[in-house]
């Protein structure tokens, strides 16, 4: 039995082929944890300079094959990223398109099961809170106050 394989996919790798294919510089972004209007808004705003294609990793490495680039380029492309866009530009150089997209990076509340991109440290002080329902509370998250 032959599988089947869904119209979008091939339409997707060939999407990304012609843009791996294009001659324009070429930026492997992770958007992991953006919200949808986030995005919405970076996409808006880069619009003018950049094009922002999102795909499954397996779908970008099957394009990147077919162009006949090495699979090793793209695996430390990949390094660290779980949820990647492809960014290009015709008339941007990587530096241009880095600062750019760094104006449009914004910061959001952390949400449950997020892990902290640095080590967080609570210095030891007095709070300025009577004992009380805080405590509670900080221990039943499992913070140990006293």
């Amino acid at each position: 039995m032959i599988p089947k394989v869904m119209s979008w996919k091939k339409d997707t790798v060939s999407d990304l082929l012609g843009l791996l294919n294009s001659g324009e510089t070429l930026a492997v972004i992770d958007i992991h944890g953006v919200p949808a209007g986030a995005m919405i808004g970076m996409r808006a705003t880069l619009r003018d300079n950049m094009k922002i294609q999102v795909a499954k990793k397996q779908l970008i490495r099957l394009a990147w094959e077919q162009a006949g680039n090495n699979s090793e380029d793209l695996d430390s492309l990949f390094q660290g990223v779980v949820q990647p866009a492809l960014v290009s530009s015709s008339t941007m150089n990587s530096f241009e398109m880095f600062s750019e997209l760094k104006k449009t990076e914004a910061g959001r509340a952390a949400k449950p099961g997020d892990i902290a991109p640095h080590e967080i440290v609570v210095e030891k002080m007095d709070t300025g809170m009577p004992p009380g329902p805080i405590v509670g509370d900080l221990n039943s998250v499992g913070i140990p106050a006293k």
